[in-house]
Parts: C-alpha cells; sequence; structure tokens
C-alpha cells in the first residue's frame, strides 16, 4: 500500500504544493494526516 500512497503523492504533488485552495487529507477516521502550505497558513 505504502508504494501505492507513493505514485499517488508523486501524480498529484505540484497540484498540493501550488494550488491556491486548501487542501486536506484525511484517514478513514477522519484523521487529518497532510495539508498543503496554503492550508497550514490559514
Amino acid at each position: 500500500m505504502s508504494n501505492i500512497k507513493d505514485e499517488i503523492r508523486e501524480k498529484y504533488k505540484d497540484i498540493f504544493e501550488y494550488s491556491l485552495d486548501f487542501i486536506y487529507v484525511n484517514d478513514l477516521k477522519g484523521n487529518f494526516i497532510d495539508a498543503n502550505d496554503i492550508a497550514l497558513e490559514a
């Protein structure tokens, strides 16, 4: 599963890093596991 995660992360890296919109990633339990810089600065 880690390999799939790595592939997805690489594919969408630019969108995640350069988007002007808030982007959050959460797990199935609703825990936030990642956020882009714009979201963290808000």
